[in-house]
């Protein structure tokens, strides 16, 4: 039976999120060769504020409907471009991430916000060799 967890009335399905853990994880070790370790437990939260200034979001439709959020300060973001692309960066456009970049939106800012309207979002802080950066999924199965 799947592990269900509840927030202000509202329930999660604890199945659905591991596999985005599990991803991020396994993608950053690969791409920059440093381990990917959570600082705390997942938490639930409603919330609009973003964990730090640039953000990748993706949507997600099929099975399941919802967002990926990829969370990651100015310094992680950095660090990335120099250990997978072998470039230094100290300006966010330099890196490329306002274009040419697969996730189809980014926010990049401190203090900004994004609704996920009722959908619960699981927040999952991660600690690299890089930095650290937030792993965030909002997802429910779509009605079939």
């Amino acid at each position: 039976m799947a592990q269900k967890v509840s927030h202000e009335g509202l329930t999660l399905d604890a199945e659905l999120i591991n596999p985005f853990i599990r991803a991020i994880q396994d993608v950053l070790q690969k791409e920059t060769h440093s381990k990917v370790l959570r600082t705390s437990k997942p938490s639930l939260t409603k919330g609009g504020a973003l964990a730090h200034e640039i953000t990748s979001v993706i949507g997600l439709i099929g099975e399941i409907s919802g967002v990926f959020l990829i969370s990651v300060s100015a310094e992680y973001a950095f660090n990335f471009f120099r250990e997978v692309v072998g470039v230094e960066a100290t300006e966010i456009d330099e890196i490329g991430l306002s274009m040419d970049i697969s996730p189809p939106l980014l926010i990049k800012g401190k203090g900004a916000s994004l609704s996920t309207l009722d959908l619960l979002r699981v927040s999952v802080p991660l600690k690299t060799d890089l930095g650290d950066l937030v792993m965030e999924v909002a997802v429910i199965r779509s009605a079939v």
